[in-house]
């Protein structure tokens, strides 16, 4: 895979979500959200849109887009801790 970073515009879309919005007044715009992941995906042609920022994480779970392809890093890294952490602990169980 390549990495694509987003485009001036995108960015300036991310930044006022981030900041203007869910830093400063606790909201997310869920339309302006959806538009910048969408606008993203065509700019870039990418497969997926990987949401690598907690404020982006909050966004997804506020206002969920479910007809774009993402990964919320965030909750992956959150399911897979706590399937980690059920194998670990069905391990020490069976050790005992």
């Amino acid at each position: 895979y390549d990495l694509a970073k987003p485009s001036p515009a995108v960015q300036k879309m991310t930044d006022e979500l981030i900041y203007d919005d869910i830093k400063e007044q606790d909201v997310v715009d869920g339309k302006l959200f959806h538009d910048l992941v969408a606008q993203m995906i065509q700019e870039t042609g990418c497969d997926v849109v990987i949401l690598g920022c907690t404020e982006l994480s909050l966004a997804q779970e506020r206002e969920p887009i479910t007809d774009l392809p993402i990964v919320d890093s965030q909750s992956t890294l959150v399911d897979r801790t706590i399937e980690w952490a059920d194998k670990t602990q069905k391990s020490v169980r069976q050790s005992e």
